[in-house]
C-alpha cells in the first residue's frame, strides 16, 4: 500500500502543476510540523526552478515560541524569492532583504512590504490577518514575479483554507493533538470532512453568491421564493429557523459561521419530514459539533458548499513537545488508511502514500 520514496518525489504532483499559483499550509494546532512542511515545499519548488512568493497569516518564523518559550523551526527563504512581510520582521531575519514594493497594508509590526531575498537563509514573516488584504497581497506577489505563493498559516487560522485566498491547502497534523494515535486521526479526519464538503450544483453558484451577499440567512422554498432573515449569532439563527422553516422549505443558505444552534434548529425542523439542504460558503464555516452534523445528515439532510476547498495532502508529525511520540512508520500507515484517497506524507522520514488524488 505504501512505500518510502525519494525525498524529491513526495510533492512532485503538487509542485509541477504550474497552474497552481497559491498553496496554504494549515496546521491543526501548534507543533504539528506546519513550518517544517513549508520549508520542505520551499526547497522542492526551488529545485524545480520556481520563483516563490512567501507570506504568512499572522506572525511566523520566530526563533522561540512566544507562549511556551521553546525553540521553533524557522522559515527558510531561498535567494531570489519574494517575501511579503511587515517591516518589523526585517531586523529578525538572518539575510538581507531588498525592498521591492510598498503594499499599503499594515500590521502590529509595521507596514507590509514586498522584498526580495538577496541570499538564502532564515526569515521571520508577518502578514495582515484580514482575508481581503491577503487576497490582494497574493496578487501583488504574483504581479511582482512569483510563480507560486506559499502561505504559512498562524495557529488555528483555518480561515486560511478559504478558496478565495489559496487555490489549494496542505493540512499538517500530528501527535500534539492527543494522547493516542487514534485520537489524532479522528480529530484530523473530522477536519478533512469539513474541508471537503460537496459543492452545490455549479449552475446555481452565481445565484447562491447573490443570496449570501444580501443576507446572512435565507430560506428558499420549492417554488424558488427567497426569504431573508437578518439575524446575528448561531443561537439566534437556530431559534429563528425553528420558527420560519415550513414543509415547503428546501434550502437554508448561511452566509456566515454555522454553530450548534443552527444545526439544532435544522434537526428540530427535520422532524416535520421535509427535505432540507444547508448551503454554506465553504468548509471552514462549519463549527458545529460532529454529532449534530451526523444526526442532521442521518435524518436525510445535506450540507453543501458554494466554494469548495481543494485539499492537496496531509502531512504527519509523530512527535510533540509534550513528550508524546508515536512510531513513525505505524503512524504514517494509519494515516494512509484513515485519510484515503488523499496523499499522506511524513516529510522528515520521507514517507509518501502512493495513492493520491492530486
Amino acid at each position: 500500500m505504501c512505500e518510502q520514496r525519494k525525498e524529491t518525489e513526495g510533492f512532485d504532483k503538487i509542485l509541477c502543476n504550474r497552474e497552481m499559483t497559491s498553496i496554504a499550509i494549515v496546521g491543526m494546532a501548534k507543533n504539528v510540523g506546519k513550518t517544517v512542511t513549508l520549508n520542505y515545499l520551499v526547497k522542492q519548488a526551488t529545485r524545480q526552478g520556481l520563483c516563490l512568493g512567501l507570506t504568512s497569516v499572522g506572525r511566523d518564523g520566530e526563533r522561540r515560541d512566544e507562549v511556551y518559550h521553546t525553540p521553533k523551526p524557522r522559515i527558510f527563504a531561498p535567494a531570489g524569492c519574494l517575501l511579503a512581510t511587515a517591516r518589523g520582521t526585517l531586523k529578525n531575519s538572518e539575510i538581507e532583504i531588498e525592498i521591492v514594493k510598498e503594499t499599503g497594508f499594515s500590521t502590529a509590526m509595521g507596514d507590509v512590504i514586498i522584498g526580495r531575498a538577496r541570499e538564502s537563509g532564515y526569515v521571520e514573516l508577518a502578514g495582515p490577518t484580514l482575508m481581503k488584504d491577503h487576497r490582494s497581497l497574493l496578487h501583488e506577489l504574483l504581479q511582482s514575479g512569483a510563480d507560486r505563493v506559499m502561505v504559512d498559516g498562524a495557529l488555528d487560522r483555518v480561515s486560511l483554507a478559504t478558496p478565495s485566498l489559496a487555490q489549494g491547502i496542505i493540512l499538517a497534523t500530528g501527535a500534539t493533538l492527543g494522547g493516542s494515535a487514534d485520537v489524532v486521526m479522528e480529530k484530523t479526519r473530522d477536519r478533512i470532512e469539513r474541508f471537503t464538503l460537496p459543492q452545490v450544483d455549479v449552475s446555481y453558484l452565481e445565484y447562491y453568491h447573490q443570496v449570501m451577499e444580501h443576507s446572512k440567512v435565507a430560506l428558499i422554498d420549492v417554488t424558488g421564493v427567497v426569504t431573508s432573515l437578518q439575524v446575528e449569532g448561531s443561537l439566534v439563527a437556530g431559534e429563528m429557523l425553528r420558527q420560519q422553516i415550513t414543509p415547503l422549505t428546501r434550502t437554508v443558505v448561511m452566509g456566515g459561521a454555522v454553530g450548534n444552534g443552527v444545526l439544532e434548529g435544522l434537526v428540530s425542523s427535520k422532524t416535520r419530514g421535509n427535505y432540507l439542504e444547508l448551503v454554506i460558503r465553504n468548509g471552514t464555516c462549519l463549527f458545529c459539533d460532529k454529532k449534530l452534523w451526523r444526526k442532521f445528515v442521518a435524518m436525510g439532510g445535506s450540507i453543501k458548499v458554494v466554494d469548495p476547498i481543494r485539499l492537496m495532502a496531509i502531512t504527519l508529525n509523530p512527535t510533540s513537545t509534550k513528550g508524546i511520540e508515536f512510531a513513525s512508520r505505524e503512524f504514517f500507515e494509519l494515516g494512509v488508511k484513515m485519510f484515503k484517497p488523499y496523499p499522506v506524507m511524513d516529510v522528515v522520514m520521507g514517507y509518501c502514500s502512493i495513492e493520491c488524488i492530486v
